[in-house]
């Protein structure tokens, strides 16, 4: 496996979607918008971002233990306004902290993946050629600070109104909420939302003789904030609508497999990490290759590759792909 690796800055061109075959066919939005700079990084007090229940772990200063055990800031934190949960006292005072998606201190095993870099992988998805291990992910605080920047400008290119705060504190909860309700990992749900819409409450709905509507662009799914024949663009997109959309994608539709059916699908995967990668491939085209080569021709045969780049924190460099 031969991996090339790029740390130049990316272009702001913005992509259109693109078509997907197979069973499912996703708008994918090429994700080529550079998000912000958070700084220098710092760890985390906490292994991965968890805290809470019986590992004892404690969050640091301004951020809050959520009920589903992952340290942040906002109401999906500090108090769960759906289910009445109170806040969890942050950690003692310390260094306020600042995180980005690169920095020296990066590396596998912290929490702090890999940074805002681009490795393009071949192959199976196993860590044995070359892909990154589930210990080389960030945390799900990191990866989110990494792609607020994108988020909160993420509708410009579709000409609506961006993500007002309380709609993107509403995509948070939402992931995090799905990710307890399936199991599926909140960080394989941000990056594939990511990949699909950028986090936008009101991406349009595609259809390349699928219908892929809201934030992970799911199978035929109701729940959406642009689309002609449900009203139009809605601005606030309500949170009920938000929750929806990342449920949808996340434990599919009547219509289709969500990233929960997918995964099921990946189990013969020979670890974690590629099971996840394996069933990132399956979302985007309906199948495996038959040659077990994730980034082989085929939708969008680098999505594979750009998912287990997210994982590890690539947000907005340029991204080599296969010829």
């Amino acid at each position: 496996m031969q991996a090339f690796l790029t740390l130049v800055a990316a272009s702001t061109a913005l992509a259109l979607p693109q078509h997907h075959s197979g069973s499912h066919r996703h708008g994918h939005l090429q994700p080529r918008q550079p998000g912000l700079d958070f700084g220098p990084r710092r760890a985390y007090d906490t292994i991965g971002g968890s805290c809470g229940g019986s590992t004892g772990n404690t969050c640091q200063e301004g951020l809050c233990c959520s009920p589903w055990g992952y340290c942040g800031q906002g109401d999906a934190y500090c108090g769960d306004i759906s289910t009445g949960s109170t806040p969890q006292t942050p950690s003692p005072p310390g260094p306020p902290a600042n995180v980005s998606s690169a920095g020296p201190s990066a590396g596998p095993g912290l929490g702090l993946g890999l940074g805002n870099l681009y490795t393009f992988y071949k192959g199976t998805g196993a860590t044995s050629a070359g892909w990154p291990s589930t210990s080389a992910w960030a945390s799900f605080p990191v990866l989110w600070a990494a792609n607020l920047g994108t988020i909160s400008a993420s509708c410009t290119q579709f000409g609506t109104a961006n993500n007002s705060p309380d709609e993107t504190a509403a995509v948070q909860a939402a992931l995090l909420a799905s990710a307890a309700a399936t199991r599926v990992d909140a960080r394989f749900l941000l990056a594939v939302m990511m990949q699909e819409s950028k986090g936008c409450v009101r991406v349009p709905t595609t259809n390349y003789g699928v219908r892929n509507p809201g934030l992970l662009q799911d199978h035929d799914g109701a729940a959406t904030c642009n689309e002609a024949a449900a009203g139009g663009v809605r601005n606030p997109c309500p949170a009920a609508t938000i929750a929806q959309m990342v449920a949808e994608g996340a434990a599919g539709t009547a219509a289709g497999d969500g990233l929960k059916q997918c995964l099921v699908k990946a189990a013969a995967g020979g670890d974690e990490a590629q099971r996840y990668y394996m069933a990132a491939r399956i979302y985007n085209s309906g199948s495996l290759p038959a040659d077990g080569n994730l980034v082989s021709a085929g939708p969008t045969s680098d999505y594979a590759s750009d998912i287990a780049n997210r994982l590890t924190g690539w947000t907005s460099a340029a991204a080599k792909h296969a010829a």
